[in-house]
């Protein structure tokens, strides 16, 4: 809206109250409403049009097939003080962004901070019933079908259930 439809609007409005509720006409507040209501309405525009318009993915980001989501992930290891942080975003087929999370952590290397990022974003997908997911990172690609929480006493449930077992880990064949 432009300067001269908020003032046709306040005179309209003071004309009425004037008229039907005989308040007295001051001008100066009127010039200071008229500008905070101009503010405020660049307010909204600018909220409405980055939800309706949301950032897309850079240009050289492959979108995933239908209805597979694509979940980015990266972690950061700063050698010299020890500074970690991991982040991830979660698309949907058209690019649309749908989940996103940034933190600081505590890791021992990068590559201890860019699994932690794989854990966490998979752990939001699985929160939000996402269950096939193309994950990438800076070092790995990963297609994730029925993707869905597993217990520890799913993972291993004849070491949980026998009392023989407790205490021991499972041996891992290779």
């Amino acid at each position: 809206m432009t300067k001269v439809t908020w003032t046709w609007w306040y005179i309209w409005k003071i004309r009425s109250a004037i008229l039907f509720q005989s308040q007295p006409f001051h001008p100066n507040p009127i010039v200071g409403k008229i500008c905070n209501a101009m503010r405020e309405w660049n307010v909204v525009c600018t909220l409405l049009t980055t939800i309706l318009n949301p950032p897309m993915p850079p240009e050289n980001w492959t979108a995933p097939p239908p209805p597979t989501h694509k979940l980015n992930v990266d972690g950061s290891f700063n050698n010299m003080n020890g500074t970690t942080g991991i982040g991830g975003i979660i698309h949907d087929n058209s690019g649309w962004l749908l989940l996103a999370f940034a933190c600081a952590i505590t890791a021992h290397s990068a590559t201890d901070s860019e699994m932690q990022a794989l854990l966490r974003g998979t752990q939001l997908c699985v929160e939000n019933g996402l269950t096939d997911v193309i994950v990438e990172g800076d070092s790995f690609h990963l297609e994730l079908s029925s993707l869905h929480y597993r217990s520890p006493m799913e993972t291993h449930p004849p070491m949980a259930s026998n009392p023989e077992n407790l205490g021991k880990h499972p041996k891992v064949e290779g």
